[in-house]
């Protein structure tokens, strides 16, 4: 095997083990939802969360181990916030636009 798949293979486990743990891509600069391994937050005045776009995550419902983003929908508008713990519970909303890096 060369060296260079072997680093992928491992890689790919290693982010799915940081996944089953409920590490989630931002660390705990931001607030983590553990169940789904996804970052959240409050910034400028609207709800964000972690996403799967380009980076897919291999476990089901789980966010990727990639910093991509998006602002939350909340019954079509996006969702406001003053603080990180106003998003808590909203990070299962859809995304109000594309997931972005």
């Amino acid at each position: 095997m060369q060296t260079s798949t072997l680093c992928v293979i491992l890689c790919v486990l290693l982010g799915t083990l940081d996944v089953a743990n409920g590490v989630c891509a931002w660390g705990t600069d931001f607030p983590c939802y553990e169940k789904n391994a996804c970052s959240y937050g409050c910034e400028d005045n609207y709800c964000w969360s972690q996403c799967n776009g380009f980076c897919t995550s291999i476990a089901a419902n789980q966010c990727s181990t990639c910093k991509e983003w998006c602002w939350l929908s909340d019954n079509g508008s996006y969702k406001t916030c003053t603080k990180d713990a106003d998003c808590f519970g909203a990070e299962w909303n859809s995304c109000k636009g594309a997931c972005s890096v």
